[in-house]
């Protein structure tokens, strides 16, 4: 058995061991990683002014658009990790539109009371602008905890379609009339991903 030397241990009456900048403490199977621990994390920014347009023609059809500026991707160290998502949206769209969080560009939150994917069924729903569609955007939050059970690399972004049939456009940072000017806003849009010991 060898012994290495990685630093002064202190406070052994109190249980802490201080461990140098750039030094890990190993186990048997691997680092020592407390549940609860971020053990990575990974974030997007965009500041791009764009849209995106959805055509929903069919009731239970999964045809959500993503935001691709905003896809997080997060390949897991550990099996057993989490993956907390987050994504907060500066954008102005026609409010009978619905959100949902899209893993591989597919619906990964499901809605519990719907028989079958209904049109209208999503994470949350645009906000209700009282008819002003054109000068000042919307912010939208959501988040949500994962359990991939792999440590395959996940792909998560945030995605709308329209919920009662037809074409809708997403101004993505930007108002529907303009991409800024006074009483026009813009902003910018962030997700971020982070993996979580179990």
């Amino acid at each position: 058995m060898s012994y290495s030397e990685v630093g002064t241990l202190l406070g052994l009456s109190s249980n802490t061991i201080n461990v140098p900048s750039g030094h890990v403490i190993k186990g048997e199977a691997g680092s020592i990683i407390t549940p609860g621990t971020v053990i990575q994390t990974t974030m997007v920014r965009t500041d791009v002014r764009g849209s995106y347009y959805n055509y929903t023609q069919g009731d239970n059809q999964q045809n959500w658009t993503p935001i691709r500026q905003l896809q997080l991707r997060i390949r897991p160290l550990r099996v057993n990790s989490a993956i907390f998502v987050k994504f907060v949206v500066n954008y102005e769209m026609e409010y009978n539109s619905i959100w949902n969080l899209l893993k591989d560009e597919q619906p990964f939150i499901k809605t519990m009371n719907e028989k079958y994917p209904r049109r209208w069924a999503g994470m949350c729903a645009t906000n209700y602008d009282m008819g002003d569609h054109s000068s000042t955007p919307n912010q939208l939050t959501m988040m949500w905890v994962d359990t991939p059970g792999n440590n395959l690399t996940q792909s998560y972004s945030p995605g709308f379609r329209r919920s009662d049939g037809g074409g809708v456009t997403c101004w993505l940072n930007r108002t529907y009339s303009s991409s800024g000017q006074d009483s026009y806003e813009v902003g910018v849009s962030v997700g971020v991903a982070m993996e979580i010991a179990q």
